[in-house]
């Protein structure tokens, strides 16, 4: 079985998929890890990426690299998203990421990242009776928006926000201070408008959710203990849930946030974030409610490289020496 790897270099996370393909599916899921790095923090105030977080990243990257290695993994694929896209240093940390790790890092656009999450999400999610589909991904430091029609052409929009990026200009006031919340609220309607002022159009749209901030918030609507990604995957989320979620958890510390909804550690304190920005995104569909795919960009990049009878995947893939 081809087997390859995959590493996503997120602002908030950094991933790591070993995927293959076998006769029977085209793209099997073989190993998923995720560790949270915060590489976009401190941002939002220097619009740089600081010598920490890049140290925390390099020990993720060297422990996925270890791997990668005890699998059999030789076509690997890594890119890098959200703040590596907007950081005025990012070319000197990718090149200190690179001599450190030996992996060549693709930085994606936006718009790449919005066509490979498609790509991922029609992996898991039959959509080919859908006559017209929104694919909302929020992360750390931005949130892709790509529809897709029955025309074949997919528009994706972008724009640089996320739970990092919104914990980072607004806290710690919208935590604590109703108007500060109130005010966080208002910013993100405004921001939407231009992206979602026609979605409501179309009340025959499928809407479906993905990224940290959306697993998340299904992971504690349901009460789970531990992730579950089947039970995830395919999941509604509504937003009624997210109303009362973020209800309990605007009045509560980040250790209970935690303790409370088993999270791992680095997602507590970007849950009333996230979640704000998922609720306002809710809140302009007709159906009010996504659905959630586990799947996404990482599934996509190994598809794509999966599918390429060359051996070679997307731009930026090479071997691990």
């Amino acid at each position: 079985m081809d087997r390859i790897g995959v590493l996503d270099l997120g602002t908030n996370t950094f991933r790591l998929l070993i995927a293959g393909r076998t006769a029977n599916h085209p793209l099997e899921r073989n190993l998923m890890d995720r560790r949270v790095v915060r590489i976009g923090e401190g941002f939002v105030r220097s619009m740089r990426i600081s010598i920490p977080s890049v140290k925390r990243g390099i020990k993720v990257l060297k422990e996925f690299a270890s791997q990668l290695k005890r699998h059999g993994v030789d076509r690997v694929l890594s890119v890098a998203t959200g703040v590596f896209r907007e950081a005025g240093n990012a070319a000197e940390v990718i090149e200190e990421i690179e001599a450190s790790c030996r992996f060549p890092i693709r930085v994606l656009t936006a718009s790449e990242e919005g066509t490979y999450t498609l790509k991922g999400v029609r992996a898991g999610m039959n959509l080919s009776g859908t006559r017209e589909a929104l694919i909302v991904d929020i992360g750390g430091g931005s949130t892709e928006f790509v529809r897709t029609g029955p025309s074949g052409k997919d528009r994706v929009l972008s724009i640089p926000a996320g739970a990092v990026y919104l914990k980072e200009r607004f806290e710690p006031s919208a935590s604590s201070e109703p108007k500060a919340f109130s005010a966080m609220q208002q910013w993100i309607e405004n921001t939407l408008e231009g992206v979602l002022s026609n979605v409501s159009d179309s009340d025959a749209m499928t809407c479906i959710g993905t990224g940290g901030s959306i697993t998340t918030l299904s992971y504690m609507v349901m009460g789970l203990r531990r992730y579950d990604p089947a039970r995830i995957h395919g999941a509604l989320l509504t937003l009624d849930e997210v109303d009362r979620l973020l209800a309990e958890v605007r009045t509560g510390s980040c250790r209970m946030i935690q303790e409370r909804f088993h999270l791992e550690t680095g997602r507590a304190d970007l849950v009333l974030y996230g979640g704000a920005l998922t609720q306002g995104i809710l809140r302009r569909l007709p159906s009010r409610s996504l659905t959630v795919s586990d799947y996404g960009l990482l599934e996509g990049l190994a598809l794509e490289m999966l599918e390429d009878r060359k051996g070679d995947a997307a731009p930026g893939d090479t071997g691990r020496d």
